[in-house]
């Protein structure tokens, strides 16, 4: 007979933690996505344009944003939801979401803010947010790797034991 953990501590629902990290990544994505397309939560709503450094619109009055930044945001929630399905698939949502996310900042700081390259209508505290991003992601899934009880896929042979088998 077994019996219940009096409290819900370490309880995902058959889930591992990665899973949960990267579901929970994916769901801040897509609200932020969503978001991005709401007036008030953006300012300068009215200047919101679909792409290049021409849209002014401000999400909580910050970060620049363009219709085609919120989409980029929706689909990479979605994926990471998708993704969350299986441990290995979050584990690789969070490295690959936290590369895309470094390399699109270090673009961002490249192109410049007012540059006809800046397609993406990324502002100085986009770059840091998605550099920040990209970082957190990354040690995300680091962190995963080094959980205890974590074991390895690769088996781990002794060198003594090479010869003895016969």
């Amino acid at each position: 007979m077994t019996t219940a953990s009096p409290h819900a501590h370490g309880v995902h629902f058959g889930r591992t933690d990665v899973q949960n990290v990267g579901m929970g990544a994916g769901i801040v994505l897509i609200v932020v996505g969503i978001l991005g397309f709401i007036p008030g939560i953006t300012t300068n709503y009215s200047e919101l344009r679909f792409f290049g450094p021409d849209s002014k619109a401000l999400f909580l009055g910050l970060f620049q944003v363009s219709m085609l930044l919120n989409i980029v945001q929706l689909a990479i929630g979605a994926t990471g939801l998708t993704m969350s399905r299986t441990a290995m698939g979050a584990r690789n949502f969070l490295m690959g979401s936290g590369l895309l996310y470094i390399v699109l900042s270090i673009y961002g700081f490249i192109v410049g803010v007012d540059s006809a390259a800046n397609f993406l209508s990324l502002n100085t505290m986009d770059n840091w947010g998605l550099h920040g991003d990209g970082r957190s992601n990354g040690r995300r899934r680091l962190a995963d790797d080094k959980a205890p009880g974590r074991r390895r896929k690769d088996p781990v042979i002794n060198p003594r034991d090479i010869g003895s088998r016969e």
